[in-house]
C-alpha cells in the first residue's frame, strides 16, 4: 500500500466490511489531503490502482462507483449519530 494512501486512510477513513464509499467522494478527499501534505494529487485511474493494490474492490451501482470496505470517517459518524 502506498504510504500516502495508508496515512490518509488512518487519518480520515473507516474500514469495515459493511461500508461502501463513493469513489468520487473518496478521491476528492484524498486529493485534498495530498494537497495539504504538499504531495501530488492523483487522477481517478491512479487512485483506483492504489485502492486495488491495497485489496479493495469496486463496483458500479446506479452509475456510482463504490469502494467496498472503505468510507470517510466523517460520513460514517454522521450516519451512526442518528
Amino acid at each position: 500500500m502506498s504510504v500516502g494512501l495508508g496515512l490518509w486512510m488512518a487519518q480520515r477513513c473507516v474500514r469495515h466490511r459493511r461500508i461502501s464509499g463513493g469513489m468520487r467522494v473518496l478521491l476528492r478527499d484524498f486529493n485534498q489531503w495530498l494537497a495539504e501534505h504538499k504531495q501530488r494529487e492523483r487522477e481517478p485511474a491512479e487512485f483506483e490502482v492504489l485502492l486495488e493494490e491495497a485489496g479493495f474492490r469496486m463496483a458500479e451501482v446506479a452509475r456510482t462507483v463504490l469502494v467496498h470496505g472503505l468510507g470517510l470517517e466523517e460520513d460514517w459518524r454522521a450516519v451512526w449519530r442518528r
